[in-house]
């Protein structure tokens, strides 16, 4: 159960450490907040997904979400772009690292359990965080009366073309995963 609130392998650490690996990946969380690539009303590319994939197989489920939502809070705060803050935009942000921490919780030696792990992630928060969360909040906001709800995600996630950026995300989640695991510094991810 302890798992459920920080990783194994920051449970095996000393606390100056555990520290210092969650002050990096919420340093890691406030950059990719800030620096986004495109971003204008409902529509956002950036990183954050991949990312915040990364913190939560490192920090595990709670943990993660909690480097998740309050670096999107302080990215916010640095650069806000001239928009409001929407909390349930960090609330997903944080929901990405939450469920790559809950699936990350259980080690398997077999790879391609892994890789169908990286899927369920892929889909579930594509579903959770993209579809419902995000659009949901961005209709009641802005375009309840206008639109259907159903069609506001349509509009949102397909012309506008918000898949492109969970696609290209979910691709690099893979090819992360791929890379990093052999990677001896940062194998422990995968431990």
């Amino acid at each position: 159960m302890k798992n459920f609130f920080m990783s194994s392998y920051l449970w095996k650490k000393r606390p100056a450490y555990v520290v210092a690996i969650l002050a990096m990946l919420m340093a890691l969380s406030v950059i990719i907040n800030v620096v986004e690539a495109f971003k204008f009303a409902d529509l956002q590319f950036s990183f954050t997904i991949a990312v915040m994939a990364l913190i939560g197989f490192a920090a595990g489920p709670v943990a993660g979400f909690a480097v998740g939502f309050f670096g999107d809070l302080i990215g916010f705060f640095i650069n806000s772009g001239g928009y409001a803050y929407y909390p349930w935009v960090g609330i997903s942000t944080g929901l990405f690292a939450f469920v790559a921490g809950l699936l990350a919780m259980k080690k398997s030696g077999k790879t391609y359990v892994a890789y169908i792990k990286l899927g369920v992630y892929s889909l579930v928060t594509f579903v959770l965080c993209t579809v419902l969360i995000n659009s949901l909040f961005y209709y009641l906001a802005f375009y309840k009366g206008t639109l259907g709800f159903f069609d506001y995600v349509i509009m949102r996630v397909f012309l506008k073309l918000q898949f492109v950026n969970s696609l290209v995300n979910y691709a690099l989640v893979f090819i992360g995963y791929a890379v990093l695991r052999v990677v001896k510094p940062l194998s422990f991810l995968f431990e």
